[in-house]
């Protein structure tokens, strides 16, 4: 077994605790099953082809 240490600053960790009391889980558990839903992921994802990841961006200034 590994032990993970996770560092979150107060409303980061907030967040997580309301995410987890929402879902009724304790707090352990919900990090545990978040951990696995991350690694069940495609891995063969593209990020490259997101339409999101090709935008185009502008300065305010420029036309």
């Amino acid at each position: 077994m590994v032990k993970i240490v996770i560092e979150l600053n107060n409303i980061e960790y907030k967040l997580l605790e309301q995410s987890a009391k929402k879902k009724g889980q304790p707090l352990k558990s919900f990090v545990h099953d978040c951990i696995l839903q991350f690694l069940k992921l495609d891995k063969n994802y593209d990020v490259t082809k997101d339409p999101v990841y090709n935008m185009e961006g502008y300065d305010i200034d420029k036309p």
